[in-house]
Protein backbone atom coordinates (compact mmCIF):
# COMPACT_ATOMS: atom_id res chain seq x y z
CA UNK A 1 0.00 0.00 0.00
CA UNK A 2 0.57 3.82 -0.12
CA UNK A 3 0.35 6.68 2.19
CA UNK A 4 -2.32 9.11 0.47
CA UNK A 5 -2.18 11.35 2.61
CA UNK A 6 -0.92 12.22 6.21
CA UNK A 7 -3.13 15.13 8.58
CA UNK A 8 -6.05 15.43 11.20
CA UNK A 9 -9.33 13.43 10.26
CA UNK A 10 -10.96 16.74 9.46
CA UNK A 11 -7.83 18.11 7.67
CA UNK A 12 -8.53 15.05 5.39
CA UNK A 13 -12.22 15.14 5.23
CA UNK A 14 -12.25 18.92 4.28
CA UNK A 15 -8.81 18.95 1.89
CA UNK A 16 -8.56 15.23 0.92
CA UNK A 17 -5.50 15.20 -1.66
CA UNK A 18 -6.74 13.09 -4.59
CA UNK A 19 -9.81 11.36 -5.88
CA UNK A 20 -9.16 7.96 -3.57
CA UNK A 21 -8.55 9.90 -0.68
CA UNK A 22 -11.66 12.38 -1.36
CA UNK A 23 -14.04 8.84 -1.95
CA UNK A 24 -12.53 6.87 0.72
CA UNK A 25 -13.40 9.53 3.70
CA UNK A 26 -16.81 10.73 4.68
CA UNK A 27 -20.38 8.33 4.77
CA UNK A 28 -22.00 8.51 2.40
CA UNK A 29 -18.97 9.11 0.26
CA UNK A 30 -18.22 12.48 -1.63
CA UNK A 31 -19.92 12.66 -4.95
CA UNK A 32 -17.85 13.12 -8.60
CA UNK A 33 -18.54 14.89 -11.75
CA UNK A 34 -16.51 15.10 -14.88
CA UNK A 35 -16.56 18.96 -15.93
CA UNK A 36 -13.92 21.24 -17.50
CA UNK A 37 -12.52 24.89 -16.06
CA UNK A 38 -13.90 27.70 -18.30
CA UNK A 39 -13.53 31.68 -18.45
CA UNK A 40 -16.62 32.62 -17.04
CA UNK A 41 -16.26 36.36 -16.96
CA UNK A 42 -13.08 37.40 -15.19
CA UNK A 43 -13.28 34.00 -13.18
CA UNK A 44 -12.82 30.29 -13.54
CA UNK A 45 -15.70 27.90 -13.32
CA UNK A 46 -16.36 24.25 -13.95
CA UNK A 47 -18.69 23.37 -16.23
CA UNK A 48 -20.70 20.32 -15.90
CA UNK A 49 -24.25 19.59 -17.33
CA UNK A 50 -23.99 23.01 -19.01
CA UNK A 51 -24.13 24.51 -15.97
CA UNK A 52 -21.05 27.05 -14.75
CA UNK A 53 -20.10 26.12 -11.15
CA UNK A 54 -18.53 29.25 -9.47
CA UNK A 55 -15.02 28.04 -7.98
CA UNK A 56 -13.27 29.36 -4.85
CA UNK A 57 -10.32 31.89 -4.86
CA UNK A 58 -7.71 28.95 -4.92
CA UNK A 59 -8.60 28.00 -8.18
CA UNK A 60 -9.05 31.32 -9.88
CA UNK A 61 -5.80 30.75 -12.58
CA UNK A 62 -5.93 31.59 -15.77
CA UNK A 63 -3.99 28.86 -16.19
CA UNK A 64 -6.43 26.37 -15.45
CA UNK A 65 -8.95 27.19 -18.37
CA UNK A 66 -9.64 24.51 -20.49
CA UNK A 67 -8.30 21.95 -18.01
CA UNK A 68 -10.76 18.53 -17.98
CA UNK A 69 -11.21 17.91 -14.05
CA UNK A 70 -13.98 16.06 -11.82
CA UNK A 71 -16.05 18.12 -9.54
CA UNK A 72 -16.30 16.58 -5.96
CA UNK A 73 -19.01 17.79 -3.21
CA UNK A 74 -20.04 16.09 -0.53
CA UNK A 75 -23.87 14.80 0.17
CA UNK A 76 -24.69 17.59 2.67
CA UNK A 77 -22.77 20.25 0.71
CA UNK A 78 -25.72 20.25 -2.48
CA UNK A 79 -27.90 23.34 -1.99
CA UNK A 80 -31.28 22.20 -2.92
CA UNK A 81 -32.75 25.06 -5.36
CA UNK A 82 -35.91 25.45 -4.44
CA UNK A 83 -36.13 29.02 -6.75
CA UNK A 84 -35.42 27.31 -10.02
CA UNK A 85 -32.15 29.55 -10.48
CA UNK A 86 -30.28 29.27 -14.04
CA UNK A 87 -26.90 27.71 -12.29
CA UNK A 88 -29.07 24.43 -10.54
CA UNK A 89 -28.15 21.26 -11.94
CA UNK A 90 -31.12 18.93 -12.40
CA UNK A 91 -31.69 15.54 -11.77
CA UNK A 92 -34.43 13.10 -11.09
CA UNK A 93 -34.98 11.58 -7.63
CA UNK A 94 -34.14 7.72 -7.53
CA UNK A 95 -34.82 6.52 -4.54
CA UNK A 96 -34.98 8.26 -0.62
CA UNK A 97 -33.82 6.88 2.84
CA UNK A 98 -35.39 8.05 5.65
CA UNK A 99 -32.15 8.53 8.19
CA UNK A 100 -34.35 9.72 11.29
CA UNK A 101 -33.11 13.80 11.23
CA UNK A 102 -31.44 13.70 7.58
CA UNK A 103 -33.05 11.90 4.21
CA UNK A 104 -30.41 10.48 1.58
CA UNK A 105 -31.71 11.49 -1.42
CA UNK A 106 -29.96 9.47 -4.54
CA UNK A 107 -30.62 11.51 -7.51
CA UNK A 108 -29.50 10.18 -11.30
CA UNK A 109 -27.71 13.49 -12.70
CA UNK A 110 -27.92 12.54 -16.40
CA UNK A 111 -26.49 9.23 -16.24
CA UNK A 112 -24.62 9.76 -13.07
CA UNK A 113 -25.71 9.01 -9.69
CA UNK A 114 -24.97 11.05 -6.65
CA UNK A 115 -26.35 11.20 -3.14
CA UNK A 116 -27.61 14.58 -1.39
CA UNK A 117 -27.95 14.91 2.27
CA UNK A 118 -30.46 17.34 3.65
CA UNK A 119 -31.61 17.60 7.43
CA UNK A 120 -35.49 17.12 7.88
CA UNK A 121 -35.49 20.26 9.82
CA UNK A 122 -34.14 22.27 6.72
CA UNK A 123 -37.01 21.28 4.49
CA UNK A 124 -40.39 23.17 4.18
CA UNK A 125 -43.34 21.35 5.95
CA UNK A 126 -44.67 18.56 4.19
CA UNK A 127 -41.67 17.85 1.15
CA UNK A 128 -41.88 14.10 0.08
CA UNK A 129 -39.32 13.69 -2.57
CA UNK A 130 -40.89 10.85 -4.95
CA UNK A 131 -39.29 8.47 -7.86
CA UNK A 132 -38.49 10.38 -10.83
CA UNK A 133 -39.45 13.65 -9.46
CA UNK A 134 -36.68 16.43 -10.72
CA UNK A 135 -34.91 17.84 -8.22
CA UNK A 136 -32.72 20.91 -8.84
CA UNK A 137 -29.27 21.18 -7.23
CA UNK A 138 -26.49 24.12 -6.56
CA UNK A 139 -23.09 23.70 -5.16
CA UNK A 140 -21.86 26.33 -3.46
CA UNK A 141 -18.13 27.30 -4.46
CA UNK A 142 -16.76 26.72 -1.09
CA UNK A 143 -17.89 23.47 -0.92
CA UNK A 144 -16.44 22.05 -4.43
CA UNK A 145 -13.65 19.69 -4.85
CA UNK A 146 -11.61 20.03 -7.92
CA UNK A 147 -9.49 17.14 -8.82
CA UNK A 148 -7.32 16.83 -12.34
CA UNK A 149 -9.05 14.50 -14.59
CA UNK A 150 -5.47 12.50 -15.45
CA UNK A 151 -3.76 12.35 -12.39
CA UNK A 152 -6.87 12.66 -9.94
CA UNK A 153 -4.62 14.80 -7.59
CA UNK A 154 -6.13 17.66 -6.04
CA UNK A 155 -6.46 21.42 -7.62
CA UNK A 156 -6.77 23.20 -4.09
CA UNK A 157 -3.46 25.18 -3.69
CA UNK A 158 -2.62 24.60 -7.22
CA UNK A 159 -0.31 27.43 -7.44
CA UNK A 160 1.60 26.67 -4.52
Amino acid sequence: GYIQQIGTPQQVFDTPANLFVAGFIGTPQMNFFPAVLVKDGDAIAAELYGKRVALPEEFQNPALEGRKVTVGIRPEQFAIDWNNSADAIVGRVDVTEMMGSEIYIHVNFEGRDAVVRVQTVDLPKGTVFENGQEIRCRIPAPQVHIFDAETEVSLRNWAE
